[in-house]
């Protein structure tokens, strides 16, 4: 058995950690198409994408875009806390009877996020300590492109990065 590429990156291993999030990609997909919503396991399933996505793209050089930003932030609080809920979505299609509603998976706003998330632990000054350089800048990302939305949709457009990530 080889090492994929080594540790520290490679294409091999960037083939390798992109293979794993489109795995857990799948988990979470086929979780989301329960019902009833497995809650436990799909939360378990989007936090296994969130590690795959942040091991390929560190080993790709890290994304700077907001979508990238806004998963680090999701991937540095759910090591600690669960950073997903259950939400009610509108009918489901095609209708069936007796009609229900269909329960997603959502990002919580940030304010939901339990205390004890590291990238949301108060520093000295009482305010939200970064887990790094850019953590107030992840912060807003997620914010603005995570926070409240559907995760799903999220999985589905990572599911196509880590497709790509996974033939270079």
């Amino acid at each position: 058995m080889g090492d994929a590429g080594g540790v520290s990156g490679g294409r091999g291993f960037v083939s390798f950690a992109a293979g794993a999030g489109l795995a857990a990609c799948d988990r979470l997909l086929v979780c989301e198409g329960r019902d009833p919503l497995d809650e436990d396991a799909a939360a378990a399933a989007a936090a296994e994408v969130l590690f795959w996505w942040a091991v390929a793209d560190d080993a790709r050089g890290r994304a700077g875009d907001s979508l990238g930003l806004a998963l680090r932030f999701a991937r540095d609080c759910a090591a600690h806390r669960r950073v997903t809920t259950v939400r009610v979505e509108g009918l489901g299609y095609p209708l069936t009877y007796p009609l229900r509603y269909d329960p997603r998976l959502a990002w919580r706003p940030t304010g939901e996020i339990a205390p004890g998330a590291r990238a949301l632990e108060p520093g000295k000054s009482g305010k939200p300590k970064p887990p790094d350089a850019e953590g107030p800048r992840q912060r807003d990302a997620y914010d603005e492109t995570l926070a409240g939305r559907e995760v799903r949709s999220t999985v589905v457009l990572v599911r196509e990065l880590l497709g790509e990530w996974s033939r270079d």
